[in-house]
C-alpha cells in the first residue's frame, strides 16, 4: 500500500463524523508530504472530502468526480458550484464560482487544504458520498 493508500486508510478510521473538530495542534519539526496531483487524485478519486477551518468552523464538503478533473463544492451554507480543478508544481487551482490555489499536504497524520497566501483548512472526513448541485440528483 502507497503513501495515498495508507493515508486514506488513516483518515477514514482516525476521521471524526463530519461536523466535530478535529483542529490539530501546532507541529513543529513534523515532516509535511505535498502531493502532487496523480498523488492527490488517487486518494480522492470518487470521494467527498470535508473541510473545516483552523478554528474548527465547518466550511464545506468537496466530491472529486471520478475519471475526470471535475469537483463539487458545497459550502457550509449550501451554496453548491460545479468547477474544474488542475494542478501544476504542486498548487492546484480550482475553477468554481472564482479561482482558488491550495497546496495539498498531510502534515502529522493530518491532510490539510493549505490556502496559496490564506488560511489552512483540514480534512475532517472522507467518504463515498456523491455530490451533485443537481437537487434532483439529491432527492
Amino acid at each position: 500500500m502507497g503513501v495515498c493508500g495508507a493515508l486514506l486508510a488513516a483518515v477514514a478510521v482516525a476521521s471524526p463524523a463530519a461536523g466535530e473538530n478535529q483542529t490539530p495542534a501546532p507541529l513543529e519539526h513534523v515532516e509535511e508530504i505535498h502531493f502532487s496531483g496523480p498523488e492527490w487524485f488517487a486518494l480522492v478519486e470518487g470521494k467527498t472530502l470535508y473541510y473545516q477551518n483552523m478554528s474548527g468552523g465547518f466550511v464545506g464538503r468537496e466530491y472529486y468526480v471520478p475519471g475526470s478533473r471535475k469537483a463539487v463544492f458545497i459550502y457550509f451554507d449550501g451554496s453548491c458550484y460545479e468547477g474544474s480543478w488542475s494542478e501544476s508544481d504542486g498548487v492546484f487551482q480550482f475553477r468554481y464560482d472564482g479561482d482558488f490555489y491550495f497546496r495539498h499536504i498531510e502534515r502529522g497524520g493530518v491532510l490539510i487544504a493549505a490556502e496559496v497566501d490564506g488560511p489552512e483548512q483540514v480534512v475532517v472526513d472522507i467518504t463515498n458520498e456523491v455530490l451533485s448541485c443537481d437537487r434532483d440528483l439529491l432527492s
